[in-house]
């Protein structure tokens, strides 16, 4: 070992970091019981129900949750003959939404229809008295989808003009308060389940007081990695959430024992450089 510099076993460990990021892995790993409980109700969701979509997000949260969205999004995808309507209470959630398509991949979205099994309707203004008009009469607020379609030229949004049609709620949303418009409307009113996927640590503390009474499955973005995992042991699913875990977690041992070895290498060497000028002393 004495004759191999400690220096390429750190290149080593920075190329093994790289591997991981690059490579995506799916490793075994413990999923707790919300995320389990978010998975499962996705995917017990009955064959020919609507999700109403809700995706507000923002673009300053995205760096923390969406990874996670993305994931959720393309659960939603991958459900047999469920749809879904999307619209967002943001300015911004439209450029959001583009982006979360944009990220999801061709195989994925290939599995709906745009107009058929999904559509995206747009903005929709005023906060909560916004959602009130919206639930009550979709029409009154969109005549068309952010494209520009009618509405009634719309396969999926012939037969759908408020909420009593939902099976459930998505909500994503930057504003973790507004989830008390959506309880008060969607979870008093129409009596539809909330869920949420990719809440920070100050949405979830938020959210949780309306759990479970109205807000039935939610996840952290911190544990979007398991929902990954779940999502590559039925779909096939790989994303870059498991390449994240593996290289914080598994790279962490890997370099703990680079580190040994490295310090061994690195005394045995200066030991060797030792003894040979003793030697030429001599």
């Amino acid at each position: 070992m004495q004759n191999i510099k400690y220096q390429y076993f750190n290149a080593a460990f920075i190329l093994l970091c790289v591997f991981f990021v690059v490579t995506p892995l799916v490793f075994p790993i413990v999923v707790e019981a919300n995320v389990y409980e978010y998975f499962n109700f996705v995917e017990n969701i009955p064959p020919g129900s609507i999700i109403c979509y809700d995706f507000s997000v923002m673009s300053t949260s995205r760096t923390e949750i969406e990874q996670g969205l993305l994931m959720s999004h393309e659960h939603f995808f991958k459900l047999k003959d469920v749809k879904f309507v999307a619209f967002s209470l943001t300015p911004i959630g439209p450029i959001t939404w583009n982006i979360m398509m944009d990220l999801t991949p061709a195989s994925i979205k290939a599995s709906k229809t745009y107009g058929v099994d999904y559509v995206y309707l747009g903005y929709v203004p005023g906060e909560e008295t916004g959602l009130q008009a919206f639930a009550s009469n979709i029409r009154g607020v969109f005549g068309t989808d952010y494209f520009g379609t009618k509405l009634d030229d719309i396969p999926l949004m012939k037969n759908i003009n408020d909420a009593s049609v939902f099976y459930c709620i998505s909500w994503h949303h930057w504003n973790t308060a507004s989830v008390a418009y959506f309880a008060r409307i969607f979870g008093d009113i129409y009596k539809k389940p909330i869920i949420v996927a990719a809440l920070n640590a100050l949405g979830y503390g938020q959210v949780y007081p309306y759990y479970p009474k109205y807000v039935v499955a939610a996840t952290l973005s911190e544990k979007q990695e398991q929902y990954e995992f779940l999502l590559n042991q039925k779909y096939g699913i790989v994303g870059i959430n498991m390449s994240y875990y593996v290289t914080r977690n598994y790279t962490s041992m890997i370099f703990i024992a680079l580190i040994a070895v490295t310090n061994v290498a690195w005394f045995m060497e200066k030991r060797a450089k030792k003894v040979e000028k003793v030697e030429v002393v001599k």
